[in-house]
């Protein structure tokens, strides 16, 4: 099966990530969070997640499957995962090829989780979403 895409890792361990990506004829938009301690909440699908642009454009999108949390460890502790996935649409992928991503925000257990995507990592991933638009 085919895949094209990106993912742009932001902060120290890599724990917070923005993926566009395309697996077969699957495109969507990944939001990974993380928080600190081991927990059991579930983000269900149809959880909204937004995420800005440079031009000043807001894109809103709708989870579509439930995300489960992963519990892991490290040297700094207990922390959860969680990776929420978003369905692009073609008109959802023409916007973000359009602009570089600088943040996005869903929520997790009714907790906003937002986080900033520095500029050169906002420029991969809009590329990487004019990359699966044109093919």
């Amino acid at each position: 099966m085919e895949s094209r895409g990106s993912v742009a890792y932001v902060g120290i361990g890599g724990y917070l990530a923005v993926v566009v990506g395309q697996v077969g004829a699957d495109k969507h938009l990944q939001m990974m969070f993380v928080q600190r301690g081991a927990m059991d909440t579930r983000v269900p699908a149809g959880t909204p997640g937004k995420v800005a642009l440079l031009d000043g454009t807001v894109l809103e999108f709708v989870s579509g499957k439930e995300s489960i949390p992963v519990a892991n460890a490290n040297e700094n502790g207990v922390f959860t995962q969680w990776i929420v996935e978003f369905p692009l649409t073609p008109e959802a992928l023409a916007k973000l090829a359009a602009s570089p991503l600088t943040a996005v925000s869903s929520s997790v257990g009714g907790q906003e989780m937002q986080f900033a995507v520095p500029e050169k990592k906002g420029e991969v991933l809009q590329s990487a979403a004019a990359c699966i638009a044109t093919h």
